[in-house]
């Protein structure tokens, strides 16, 4: 009885709206000022978006447009023409046509500048950036966000909170969550003080769904509820109140409450219509199929997905698409059918790497940095330039370390031919064999420059020394490649107050190992900066699969990889004298000092590469004090022979009596511990040829 009474309020003031609207356009039509008649058409615009009417505002739009032209030709007044494409970005917004509403955006920005208005480019620039992001391109939104701040930071204008407000948003939706908080309250702060209560309203719907995304779900039910409680009091349209509560509902299923989502989906749909935003739409049938997959009713969540992928497309919002798609794909799974399974995840992949693309991190940090607008114009230019320059050398050294081997391959084996058959025609051919000789030594020659620039390029990929000091402060590497170039690699990178720190062995040395090294180093370079990782396991885990996805391109089995030891150093603030160790390790342990005592982490007993029994890498958290020491290490020192001078072959230095030499030199000096390491190592191995890279460092926290 409840929902009839409802209902036949809510249709009772659908027609008092309806008959308004009908009143006031005659009212307009009859107008004889045109400029008078411009001002009536554009406050009934309200009346069609309350009823969400937008054939009904089309209309409307098209007979403003007619009086502006008129207006125009007679007065040559352009002003209400700004005017009009104002509204038509409004009403593009509204109806869910990005594209459209982008190009008008950009139409209104071109109008703005001709006419040196600073704060209405600054609108113009800042409403721009909204179409951007839900476009996906977060370089492009976080451009024109900073051109809007620099003008309303002049001028001191309250609609700075706004500018905030929506780069906080960009930030969430490429997950730096931290930026994304810190703009959000900065954004609340300032509309506190400025008393706006519509512009609250928005700022706590904001921090509501910052707190979801980061897992503090009672933070976010808080805002919530003041979100609501303020769409209430202002009587906000019922499109901004199907936001709210089509996020709550999104907020219970997220915590597994589904009686409670149900609840909140009902009362969505009361605020929802078939004309109303498309965006609103998409997010409501999402929400329904989620409950939907809940229940297990996966039919049923498939229909409501497809209803969402519909509406999605309308907003071209790729973002939501690939995760419907993703979501679609669970359902068949649980259906029993495999090949609807795989189409959807191919799609939800798809549209995932499309969105990345447009949001690489580079790009958007050159965006940060711009100051001014020229500067800015100059600086994409030169990254542009940098990238291109970078990838083509990056080619060039792979093509040169390729080239080299197989040179390096064919020419030995041709070296030990000609030595051969030149020994056995030693005295009836002592001139040829000169000649000959000359000729090896001019190839080998050739294959020792050419390995030699393949160290330097090699160099490349390691961290200078000094950045090493300057970022872990007292420490060591001890590098001691078996051949002119070596598979073992150490890797630092710094990001905020963390910073990665890693040693690594790469399957052989010399010009094979070198060339696995470089793949394996620019894949965690890669798991880091593109995929903006700080957790050593999901690095690894992330590193494995660019590798394995690498390899896999040659179309061989091909069986190399690398062990590591990778660890993140947290130091906290000066009050506190604990620091934060997080690390993982494929095959290679960490051994650290810790109240006078040496400990070993041992590492997860898999490569980074093809293994038969592939596990996430496994996260292991220290918390240590200043003064404690890290040491890292790749098998070539504890597996090297050596020692028994009796013997030809000797026995292996092995881990225990390393682990007993780190003890032994920790209150040494770092630059006496490498000296004494160095030291150690060579009377072990004596005589003995040396049988793989290897690389050691030490840390002092």
């Amino acid at each position: 009885m409840k929902k009839i009474t409802w209902l036949i309020l809510f249709l009772f003031t659908a027609k008092i709206i309806e008959a308004q609207c009908i009143g006031d356009m005659k009212q307009a039509d009859a107008e004889t000022n045109d400029t008078l008649k411009i001002r009536k058409y554009r406050r009934l615009l309200d009346c069609y978006y309350d009823k969400d009417d937008y054939e009904g505002a089309d209309k409307l739009l098209k007979k403003t447009r007619e009086v502006i032209e008129r207006v125009i030709k007679k007065t040559k007044d352009s002003t209400t023409y700004r005017a009009h494409l104002a509204d038509l970005t409004t009403f593009y917004f509204f109806k869910g046509d990005i594209a459209s509403c982008l190009d008008v955006s950009l139409k209104l920005i071109n109008y703005d500048y001709r006419n040196s208005d600073s704060l209405l480019i600054a609108a113009s620039l800042g409403n721009t950036a909204i179409l951007y992001r839900k476009s996906g391109n977060y370089p492009k939104a976080i451009y024109y966000l900073q051109e809007s701040i620099k003008i309303n930071q002049v001028h001191a204008r309250v609609e700075l909170a706004g500018n905030y407000a929506n780069l906080a948003n960009v930030y969430s939706d490429i997950r730096q969550y931290k930026k994304a908080g810190w703009y959000f309250h900065e954004a609340l702060r300032m509309r506190t003080e400025a008393k706006d209560e519509k512009g609250l309203a928005l700022s706590y719907a904001n921090i509501a769904n910052h707190y979801s995304n980061i897992e503090k779900p009672d933070s976010s039910l808080y805002y919530y509820s003041k979100a609501i409680m303020l769409n209430e009091k202002l009587k906000f349209p019922d499109s901004k109140k199907a936001l709210t509560f089509n996020n709550f509902t999104n907020l219970y299923i997220e915590a597994d409450q589904i009686d409670s989502a149900i609840k909140y989906l009902h009362i969505t749909q009361k605020y929802l219509n078939e004309k109303s935003n498309p965006f609103l739409l998409a997010h409501f049938y999402e929400n329904r199929g989620d409950i939907s997959q809940h229940q297990k009713k996966f039919k049923e969540a498939i229909v409501d997905y497809n209803l969402s992928i519909k509406y999605s497309n309308l907003n071209k919002d790729i973002s939501r698409l690939a995760g419907l798609y993703k979501a679609k794909a669970r359902c068949f799974y649980y259906l029993r059918d495999i090949d609807s399974t795989f189409e959807n995840k191919k799609l939800a992949d798809a549209l995932k790497d499309s969105l990345f693309n447009a949001s690489k991190t580079s790009e958007i940090t050159r965006y940060e940095m711009q100051n001014q607008f020229d500067k800015e114009q100059e600086e994409i230019k030169r990254e542009q330039l940098k990238k291109e320059l970078e990838t083509k050398n990056a080619l060039e050294r792979k093509q040169i370390l390729i080239y080299a081997a197989l040179a390096g391959l064919v020419l030995l084996l041709g070296l030990v031919l000609i030595v051969l058959k030149s020994n056995n025609q030693k005295k009836k051919d002592n001139l040829i064999l000169q000649q000959k000789n000359d000729l090896i030594e001019a190839q080998k020659k050739d294959i020792i420059d050419s390995i030699n620039y393949a160290k330097n390029l090699q160099q490349a990929i390691l961290p200078p020394i000094k950045k090493i000091k300057d970022e872990l402060g007292d420490s060591f590497v001890y590098y001691k490649p078996k051949d002119i170039i070596a598979g073992d690699f150490y890797w630092l990178h710094k990001s905020d107050d963390t910073v990665l720190f890693a040693v690594a062995d790469c399957t052989g040395h010399g010009v094979p190992g070198a060339l696995v090294s470089v793949v394996c180093s620019n894949a965690l370079d890669s798991s880091v900066k593109e995929y903006n990782l700080t957790d050593p396991g999901k690095i690894l885990d992330k590193t494995k699969e660019i590798v394995l996805e690498t390899f896999s391109k040659t179309g061989q089995n091909v069986k190399d990889g690398m062990d590591i030891s990778l660890c993140s150093i947290q130091r906290h603030t000066k009050e506190k004298s604990s620091i934060t160790i997080k690390w993982a390790g494929a095959n290679n342990s960490l051994w650290y000092i810790h109240k006078d005592e040496i400990q070993e982490l041992t590492a997860d007993k898999q490569p980074i590469g093809l293994s038969e029994n592939n596990k996430p890498f496994t996260t292991k958290i220290l918390e240590l004090d200043k003064g404690d020491t890290l040491y890292f290490s790749t098998d070539g020192y504890y597996d090297q022979f050596g020692g028994d001078k009796g013997s030809a072959s000797g026995k292996k230095f092995m881990r225990k009596r390393l682990a007993q030499l780190f003890f032994e030199m920790k209150d040494q000096s770092m630059e006496a511990q490498m000296a004494l390491i160095d030291k150690t190592f060579n009377s072990w191995k004596g005589n003995l040829e040396q049988i793989d890279d290897v690389c050691v460092s030490g840390v002092k926290l």
